[in-house]
């Protein structure tokens, strides 16, 4: 699930994407050079997300009905947190790789559908302060139909859901 980008920073960057194809590399090359850019002049942000908005300009495809189920949920979680960033199930992540992410990534994650928010929620506890995330909005995107995907492996998602909304309390403070 994760990957250092061995040539970037000395390790300094540990990151993960979706194993589907849906983010092009030129897309994983820019936000990755991105990131280093951010990370040379300001030192604060422990993290970038790729987020699949749908600006004029940019080519993000995605079903309708998987974009507003989607944003149903997470704005539902983000009545508990409001720094949750826009897309949070963007399968594209990177993290500075340190001892905060270390701590954060040693046990299993107990979600499928949810594991991005409750690793933003193991790293915010054990850093003990918000985890500072730059949003960048993709130029592309497209859904690729998973066969990873079905309507029994969905009924878990109404568990992990309350589970998330459990736990995203913890962090309601920072």
């Amino acid at each position: 699930m994760f990957a250092t980008c061995d040539s970037l920073l000395n390790n300094d960057i540990l990151g993960y994407l979706d194993f589907d194809d849906s983010i092009l590399d030129s897309e994983i090359n820019r936000l990755i050079t991105l990131f280093n850019n951010l990370l040379k002049t300001n030192d604060t942000f422990d993290a970038l997300w790729g987020s699949r908005v749908k600006l004029n300009g940019r080519k993000i495809v995605r079903s309708n009905i998987r974009h507003f189920f989607s944003r149903i949920l997470i704005t539902l979680i983000g009545l508990n947190y409001s720094s949750l960033p826009y897309d949070s199930q963007c399968g594209f992540k990177l993290f500075l790789n340190n001892t905060y992410m270390k701590k954060s990534i040693q046990e299993p994650f107990l979600t499928r559908w949810f594991v991005d928010i409750e690793l933003l929620i193991r790293l915010t506890v054990v850093k003990g302060n918000k985890l500072n995330i730059w949003e960048e909005p993709l130029f592309e995107w497209t859904e690729i139909k998973s066969s990873n995907y079905s309507f029994l492996k969905s009924i878990r998602i109404p568990k992990e859901f309350f589970f998330i909304c459990k736990e995203i309390r913890k962090i309601r403070k920072y």
